[in-house]
């Protein structure tokens, strides 16, 4: 499955989130990456197809789910690895001679995708893992590595983006990580 746009809405309210996945679905051929309640009670919708069946669809939902609407996103060309992170089909991608990782946490998971599609193509990160879901009280974290001049070009980058939505919720860059910090960034 080759995905290069996706579409995201995050809703406070799961019952506008059913209507405007209901809506984006019906408005436009697309597919249904991603539908579920993200707690503390909020739904999430990922989709992706064309750029404009995506586009339309996107402003079906943001029209249908308004009144509940916290963060949206329409993103075109993603990074491949990114795709492949989200579908979770990806390894962690590790380096042995990692000298710095970036971890940043967003308030939304659509902020924190961007912000990972940005790092990736403002700089040479890697991206480590993107955590979205249930488990973080609808926030997301993304973590990603490189020399320390990488990472700190990806942070001069995404922190502002996530600043100027309002979304950052903080960022540290641990410079030479000692190696048992391995399993827990990697999750292994």
């Amino acid at each position: 499955m080759k995905i290069n746009v996706l579409g995201i809405l995050e809703l406070k309210s799961i019952a506008d989130g059913l209507i405007a996945l209901d809506g984006m679905v019906k408005a436009a051929p697309v597919s249904v990456l991603k539908a579920e309640v993200v707690n503390p009670g909020k739904y999430l919708i990922i989709v992706y197809g064309d750029v404009a069946s995506v586009d339309y669809a996107m402003e079906r939902g943001r029209t249908l789910g308004n009144p509940s609407l916290i963060d949206h996103l329409f993103l075109k060309n993603i990074d491949e690895h990114l795709i492949e992170v989200l579908l979770k089909n990806a390894p962690a991608v590790q380096h042995e001679d990692e000298e710095s990782l970036g971890i940043l946490e967003t308030l939304s998971v659509a902020s924190c995708i961007e912000a990972a599609d940005l790092a990736v193509k403002a700089t040479g990160v890697k991206i480590l893992k993107l955590l979205i879901g249930n488990e973080l009280g609808g926030k997301a974290v993304l973590s990603f590595s490189g020399t320390l001049g990488e990472v700190e070009d990806a942070m001069h980058v995404i922190v502002p983006y996530a600043e100027q939505k309002g979304q950052l919720y903080r960022n540290v860059v641990l410079t030479g990580p000692h190696a048992d910090m391995r399993g827990f960034v990697y999750g292994n």
